[in-house]
């Protein structure tokens, strides 16, 4: 039941994955081929209506060109004040008109478009354009030769959407313009004609005519936005997309609706006319088949899924059904049930996979059959085996132990002799260790002493020649103060030239006081020399004060020159009492140390040469250790070689123990394993 189900549902799932990829294609396929189907109606449409409006146009051209052609018009433009021609004129543009059908108006003007003859009698004698629009009309009416078409525009008198028209009316020559025809067509006739062409399957899809050039309706189902400005998204995306690309006159394109519904839209661009057609309906409409089909296409697949389901089912439960017969066989194998049975005979000849299984189960249940007589005669065997071995192996394991219990004593013995004798051995090489040691310090402080001594000697040298040299120093230190501060002497003599420049200065007071009295006696003869008293009297007073200033300046410097002369003089104590009585002292030091370091390098001399004796006896005894090492080495080899083959002898003896105990056990789990098989 279980692989019946498992069967079932695998291709279940495998069948709905493949139904919902086809649903899908083709579901795919239908909505483009419709909506591929539905653009084409709707272009077909277009090209009908443009072909249409194109007819439409053309006819009312040709009226208004057929009407253009009468000579009663020409000659009436030749002579326009003519009323017999003008009645003529009137006449046949009344008549003219009449056969006309669908036209609101038909008329004759000047080239300055004063109206001399119109359908409507009563607005003949009217100028229908001035100034710049009429200077537009005329260039335009030159350049296009034949019918200008102004497209479809609301009327100024009738408020109606007309198609209006010009024709230009030319002189023998063909180049000389006498005047122009001018014509409408009422364009609702137009509109109605559009209106009643309807698409099959798209009833509901609604047209657009519009003027690209504007951006404003023509024609529309709201009569209220004809001849108004675009304000519809989607008509204003056609208009840019035909300004950017003019040369794709018709399209399609999608859109997305203000009510939220999405749009297709298709349209033709009418370039000489600057017009474009649009017709636009809701893809709900356009895919209602499409959505049906695709319901009862989805029924189809389900139904389909249902019933190849369930007849998998059916089929495969009963070509399932002998696995059943299998199974319980199987089951008997696997509780080591080997009694025949007769249940698998009628499936043994099948050709198919039953068959074979119902073989190999019988096959199989007679090996086991076969396999669990041998397994006790095995056992038996293998029971008495293990028997012999286990007594060979004890009688082994105690002739090993005698040896290994004598080993184990001889072995023990020479570990302790040869514990003892690296003992000796260490410490002999820890004393040559140390006494080389003890032996490179000694080199390395008889060094050192050679160099103390070098030192010393040198410091000696050197303390000598700096005491000699330094006495020299202070003598001539000494000589060098004394002759500076006997030249300082010589500022005594600024004084006495201080004191005579004052009693020169009193004088000059006094010469300068009598000459102001004597002036007083001249007069006015006088003046003169009261101004050279006065000015003999300030320059005595000037070099008094000056003179007076040096003294005090020479007092200072000779204060000055005694406290300099009792700090050399320090200096020079200091110099030759304490320096030189320290470089004394270091020289008798350095002649100490001298001596010392002398009686220090013999005694490491002696030191050295005992050193060298101790050693040589150190190495011999070393030698003689390393040889009695040798040899206990060599016996305590000997000894672990039996000990490792008396090891292997008891690991051996071991081993076969342990097989021996295996084959036993092996041979009773033989025996329980043969006695679980039922074959009786």
């Amino acid at each position: 039941m279980r692989l019946s189900t498992s069967i079932t549902i695998a291709i279940a799932i495998i069948v709905i994955t493949c139904t919902g990829f086809m649903f899908y294609i083709s579901n795919s396929n239908m909505t483009n081929a419709m909506r591929n189907t539905a653009i084409d109606n709707m272009i077909t449409s277009l090209e009908a209506k443009a072909q249409i409006i194109e007819s439409y146009i053309e006819s009312s051209e040709s009226m208004l060109l057929a009407y253009s052609k009468s000579s009663d018009l020409v000659k009436l433009l030749k002579d326009p004040e003519n009323t017999q021609l003008q009645e003529a004129a009137q006449n046949y543009t009344e008549q003219f008109f009449a056969d006309l059908n669908g036209w609101e108006g038909i008329y004759l003007s000047e080239w300055n478009t004063h109206v001399i003859a119109h359908s409507n009698k009563q607005v003949v004698g009217i100028t229908t354009r001035e100034g710049e629009p009429l200077k537009e009309l005329q260039n335009t009416l030159l350049a296009v030769n034949g019918v200008f078409n102004t497209g479809i525009i609301v009327s100024p008198a009738s408020k109606q959407l007309v198609l209006s028209m010009y024709c230009p009316i030319f002189d023998s020559d063909g180049k000389t313009a006498l005047g122009l025809v001018g014509g409408a067509t009422i364009a609702s006739n137009l509109k109605t004609v559009l209106d009643s062409l309807k698409i099959n399957g798209l009833e509901d899809a609604k047209y657009n005519l519009i003027n690209v050039k504007t951006s404003t309706y023509i024609f529309d189902e709201n009569e209220e936005l004809m001849s108004t400005p675009i304000e519809d998204q989607m008509l204003l995306s056609i208009i840019k997309k035909i300004d950017s690309e003019p040369e794709l006159e018709i399209d399609s394109v999608s859109h997305k609706g203000e009510d939220g519904e999405k749009y297709i839209a298709a349209y033709k661009y009418l370039p000489n006319r600057g017009w474009a057609l649009v017709l636009t309906d809701n893809e709900s409409e356009i895919f209602a088949q499409a959505n049906a089909n695709k319901l009862i296409f989805g029924v189809v697949c389900l139904i389909s899924v249902i019933l190849i389901s369930l007849i998998s089912f059916v089929v495969i439960k009963v070509s399932t059904k002998p696995l059943g017969v299998v199974e319980h066989e199987i089951n008997k194998l696997k509780d080591l049930n080997l009694r025949p049975s007769s249940n698998l005979n009628k499936y043994l000849e099948y050709k198919n996979e039953i068959g074979q299984i119902a073989n190999a189960i019988d096959t199989l249940a007679n090996t086991f059959r076969n396999v669990a007589a041998t397994l006790n005669t095995c056992s038996d065997s293998l029971t008495d085996s293990s028997d012999s071995i286990s007594k060979s192996s004890e009688i082994l394991m105690e002739c090993v132990e005698d040896n290994a219990a004598t080993t184990q004593e001889l072995s023990a013995s020479i570990i302790d002799t040869n514990s003892s004798i690296e003992a000796v051995s260490r410490e002999i090489e820890n004393i040559y260790d140390m006494v080389v040691r003890i032996e490179e310090k000694v080199d390395i402080g008889n060094n050192r002493s050679r160099e103390l001594l070098m030192t010393s000697t040198d410091m000696r040298n050197i303390a000598e020649q700096t005491l000699a040299t330094s006495v020299e120093k202070i003598n001539d230190t000494k000589q060098q103060i004394e002759l500076a501060i006997n030249k300082l002497q010589s500022l005594k003599r600024i004084n006495e030239m201080a004191n005579q420049i004052l009693s020169i200065t009193r004088k000059t007071n006094i010469l300068s006081l009598n000459a102001s009295i004597e002036s007083a006696r001249a007069g006015d003869a006088g003046k003169g020399f009261v101004v050279v008293a006065n000015e003999i009297n300030e320059l005595a007073n000037n070099s008094s004060r000056t003179a007076s200033e040096i003294q005090h300046l020479v007092d200072e410097s000779n204060h000055s020159i005694e406290v300099v002369r009792e700090c050399f003089n320090s200096i020079i104590k200091f110099m030759e009492e304490d320096m030189a009585g320290s470089f004394r002292n270091f020289a008798e030091m350095a002649n100490g140390y001298g001596s010392s370091i002398e009686t220090i390098q013999s005694a490491m001399n002696e030191i050295n040469s005992n050193i060298e004796e101790f050693l040589n006896s150190v190495e011999n005894i070393k030698m003689q250790a390393d040889n009695v090492n040798m040899a206990s080495n060599g016996n305590a080899a000997g000894v672990e070689v039996i000990v490792s083959k008396t090891e292997r002898t008891t690991s051996i003896a071991d081993e076969i123990n342990v097989i021996a105990e295996k084959n036993r056990k092996n041979a009773a789990a033989i025996k329980e394993i043969a006695e679980k098989f039922k074959t009786v």
